[in-house]
C-alpha cells in the first residue's frame, strides 16, 4: 500500500520505490500492490500538447516501474490531484491518467474504478479477501463528473451509498479491504494536526521555507483547518458527510480494513474493531501527531504492507525507506 507518489524528482527518485521494487519481485502471484492516489502533482496528467506533459508522464512511469513484471495484481486509485486538484478540468485529467496508466502497464484493468465512476469496484484478491476500491474525490468534486449517462451505476450521493452498502453485504463472509485516497481518521494536516511552528509561521502550510512570522493569523489558520477545513480536510462539511455515511456502513462489518493516502505519513489507527491505515508518504512526508486513537504514526518516506497467512492471521508492517537502508518500523498482528 503506497500513496502520494507523484512528487518524486527526476534526479532523486523516492527511496520508497527501490524498496517497493525489491518486495514486489519477491512477492509472487498471490499478492497485490495498491497505489493510493495523488499519482501526479499538482494537477494530474495534462493534455498531449501541454508543455509539461513529458514531465508528468515521467512522474507516473517512475512510480509504476516497480510493478513492471510484477506477478500479482496492480491497482491504481485516483486522488484529488489526479482530478486536477478539484479544478473544472478534473474529470478530463482523471480520464487521461487512467488511459495512460493502463496502456503503460499493459496488465489489463488496473486503474480503478473505471471511467471516473465512484465505484465501489469489487475485486476478489483470493477466495477469502475482497478489495472494494472507490474514488473518494468523485464525492468531493464540485464540477463535471460522470453518472449513469456515462455508464456509471450511480448518479447521486444516495445511490452511491446504497451501492456501497450492497457491496459490503455481498462480501460479509470475507475479509473486506476498502481502498481509497481520503482517510476518515488522521493525525496529519488533513485531520487538523499541525506542528506548533505553524501557529507562528502559517505560510509553511503552502510552501517550505516561507518563514514569515504571523503569530495571530497563524493560530487562526490552524484553527480553521482543524475545525472547519477546506474541501480536502476531514472536518469539512462535505468531506464529513462521506465519512459519516460510510462509517455507519462500516460499523456492521467488524475487522474491515480501510487503506488510504492523502496525508503524507504513515499511520495505523485501530478504531471500533476496524483497522484504519494511512500510507501516503510514497514521495513526500509531513508532520504527524500521535493521539490516543493511534497505535503507530511516522513521518518517514515509505509504505505499508498487509500479510494474510493460511491460518487467517493478519499482520501489518510499515517500511521507512532511506537512500542507504530501509527499516521495518512496526509490526502488528491480529
Amino acid at each position: 500500500m503506497i500513496g502520494d507518489c507523484g512528487k518524486s524528482a527526476a534526479d532523486k527518485p523516492s527511496p520508497a520505490f527501490a524498496e517497493l521494487k525489491k518486495q514486489l519481485s519477491e512477492a509472487g502471484p498471490n499478492s497485490a500492490v495498491i497505489y493510493l492516489g495523488d499519482n501526479i502533482y499538482e494537477y494530474g496528467l495534462p493534455a498531449d500538447s501541454a508543455p509539461d506533459r513529458k514531465e508528468m508522464e515521467r512522474r507516473m512511469t517512475t512510480q509504476l516501474e516497480p510493478a513492471n513484471g510484477f506477478q500479482g495484481k496492480t491497482i491504481v486509485i485516483p486522488g484529488n490531484h489526479d482530478w486536477a486538484q478539484g479544478k473544472p478540468e478534473g474529470y478530463a485529467a482523471r480520464l487521461r491518467e487512467e488511459q495512460f496508466v493502463e496502456k503503460h502497464l499493459n496488465q489489463g484493468n488496473t486503474y480503478l474504478p473505471d471511467d471516473g465512476c465512484p465505484g465501489p469496484f469489487e475485486l476478489p484478491l483470493n477466495e477469502r479477501i475482497t478489495l472494494l476500491a472507490y474514488d473518494s474525490q468523485w464525492w468531493l468534486h464540485a464540477h463535471e463528473k460522470p453518472g449513469k449517462a456515462e455508464g456509471c451505476a450511480t448518479d447521486t450521493d444516495a445511490e452511491f451509498i446504497a451501492a456501497f452498502k450492497a457491496a459490503l453485504e455481498r462480501n460479509k463472509d470475507k475479509q473486506i479491504i476498502v481502498a481509497a485516497h481520503h482517510p476518515f481518521h488522521s493525525y496529519g494536516a488533513h485531520g487538523g494536526h499541525y506542528h506548533p511552528k505553524f501557529h507562528l509561521f502559517p505560510l509553511l502550510m503552502f510552501k517550505k521555507n516561507l518563514w514569515i512570522p504571523m503569530p495571530v493569523l497563524g493560530s487562526v489558520a490552524v484553527w480553521y483547518r482543524k475545525y472547519v477545513g477546506n474541501i480536502q480536510d476531514i472536518p469539512n462539511k462535505r468531506y464529513k458527510a462521506l465519512k459519516t455515511e460510510l462509517e455507519a456502513a462500516f460499523s456492521q462489518y467488524p475487522g474491515l480494513i480501510y487503506v488510504t493516502g492523502h496525508d503524507h505519513n504513515l499511520q495505523y489507527l485501530p478504531i471500533a474493531g476496524r483497522h484504519y491505515i494511512v500510507s501516503g508518504s510514497g514521495s513526500k512526508s509531513n508532520y504527524v501527531g500521535h493521539g490516543k486513537k493511534a497505535l503507530y504514526t511516522d513521518a518517514g518516506i515509505g509504505f505499508g504492507r498487509l500479510i494474510f497467512d493460511e491460518n487467517g492471521k493478519e499482520r501489518l508492517e510499515f517500511f521507512v525507506a532511506e537512500p542507504e537502508k530501509t527499516q521495518t518500523r512496526f509490526v502488528k498482528e491480529w
